[in-house]
């Protein structure tokens, strides 16, 4: 039998385009896609972009041009595999830290982690308390790639995979008191500030303020501004190109770790020094290399 002449059809960008998943330009033709595939990656970007207030579910079926039923149905499924909450209150979806960590093999950070956990924990068991490292996001969050936790089990903590929203306090000011001043004022004009409790920063000067504090101290201090109650400390990580991309932190309650607070800044110090000379990271010149906490 004769092939059948015609222009060879773009089967990917026909699904894509579909479900709303992406413009037929930007879509390859890969010969081959599963319709249901499809719909599930258009669901999870979506799901993304709306983090973290989540979405609902007629929302997503009119959007996406799914049928409600078989959104409902991929829902479901990634939420059987951790990978979607849903909060019945509000009947919003939600990722969930479980496609996190499913797919951590894809960040930046997974290359260096085998060599940087070790100083994690070694930052948990010095202090006591509860540490964690966060990549950097390009949408401005902050993603938990490796936690260690103090033995207390009631000693809060978050899950690798948990993924610290854009501008939170003692993330966001850690990732920009050390960029050049255009950058940061770049950054600081992309930001949004959210009232997490009743003392967090939403002026930009007193922002400014902030990270000048931030870089003449060497580390960033955020006491109940993300979670009331709580006091943090952390440090930028930077790689080779003398870039952050990562965020390490110490964390405790307030009335727990303040008596404690110049040796943990001081353990928080050295780990981000250790750390450096480990991955062959290369902070600016004014960026601590040893212990600047106060005495």
């Amino acid at each position: 039998m004769a092939a059948k002449k015609g222009r060879a059809v773009n089967k990917a960008a026909i699904v894509a385009s579909e479900v709303g998943a992406r413009p037929q330009s930007d879509v390859p033709d890969v010969g081959y896609v599963v319709p249901a595939v499809a719909k599930t990656i258009a669901i999870v970007k979506m799901l993304n972009d709306r983090s973290p207030d989540g979405v609902a579910l007629p929302e997503l079926s009119e959007n996406l041009k799914i049928t409600r039923s078989h959104c409902f149905s991929i829902l479901r499924t990634m939420m059987a595999y951790a990978w979607v909450d849903y909060d019945p209150k509000t009947r919003l979806y939600q990722l969930s830290s479980g496609i996190a960590a499913d797919t951590s093999a894809a960040l930046i950070s997974t290359a260096h982690l085998a060599t940087i956990r070790p100083y994690v924990t070694a930052l948990s068991e010095k202090t006591g308390f509860p540490s964690n490292l966060c990549e950097v996001i390009a949408d401005g969050s902050f993603l938990v790639v490796c936690t260690a936790n103090h033995l207390d089990p009631f000693v809060y903590s978050v899950p690798v995979g948990y993924r610290f929203p854009p501008g939170t306090p003692p993330h966001f000011k850690a990732s920009l008191a050390w960029l050049p001043s255009e950058q940061r004022g770049v950054a600081l004009d992309a930001w949004t500030p959210v009232r997490y409790s009743t003392v967090s920063v939403t002026d930009r000067a007193a922002m400014e303020l902030e990270l000048r504090k931030t870089r003449a101290s060497g580390y960033a201090e955020s006491s109940g501004e993300f979670v009331e109650g709580f006091h943090t400390f952390a440090v930028p990580i930077f790689n080779r190109e003398g870039n952050v991309f990562l965020v390490l932190s110490v964390f405790g309650r307030e009335e727990q770790i303040r008596p404690h607070e110049t040796a943990a800044i001081n353990a928080l110090l050295e780990a981000a020094a250790l750390i450096h000379l480990a991955i062959d990271g290369r902070p600016p010149v004014d960026f601590p290399r040893r212990n600047t906490a106060p005495q």
